[in-house]
């Protein structure tokens, strides 16, 4: 998401359709599964729709389509002047503390516990925004990369379990 994000915030402040089209194409093809492409574009559309409804939306907003949630929040952060380097570390620092939120629920861990987690996460995350800031502005997919596969598969074979707490 942060490769992405850089991509998408730059084309906004570039004021280029064309280059966030294509981010946003990508974004929302780049889920190795249904429904990790679905919530990205579930939650894509809602940010973009409340944005919009609430006049929040700058004028220079998402192209039309799917617009995955990275995407959207990116061109937000952008269309308000919002440098990237602190809207990056927000996105990345609220989608880690979703996950913390979400294994809260799933075992024993308490508030204090989960503070702790997030704390630690900092490093990381802000690590994860210095590596993303240096990205040149060639080609998005080139700078993806991977190496999750067995997370891949997890999330493959995720979605056709009979009973699950949580969607993705």
């Amino acid at each position: 998401d942060a490769v992405l994000f850089v991509h998408a915030y730059r084309a906004a402040v570039a004021q280029s359709r064309e280059r966030l089209k294509a981010v946003a194409a990508l974004a929302a093809v780049a889920h190795p599964s249904s429904e990790r492409r679905l919530e990205q574009l579930s939650q894509g559309a809602a940010f973009r729709r409340i944005a919009l409804e609430s006049g929040a939306a700058p004028a220079f907003f998402t192209p039309d389509g799917e617009v995955p949630y990275p995407i959207a929040v990116a061109v937000m952060a952008a269309g308000h002047g919002i440098a990237l380097q602190p809207a990056l570390t927000a996105s990345l620092h609220a989608a880690a503390g979703n996950l913390v939120s979400a294994a809260q629920r799933l075992v024993p861990l308490g508030q204090k516990d989960t503070q702790i987690i997030i704390e630690r996460l900092r490093p990381p995350v802000l690590a994860t925004v210095d590596r993303a800031m240096a990205l040149d502005d060639g080609d998005p997919f080139e700078a993806l990369g991977g190496a999750s596969l067995l997370a891949d598969l997890a999330s493959i074979l995720h979605e056709t379990q009979y009973t699950r707490l949580f969607r993705t």
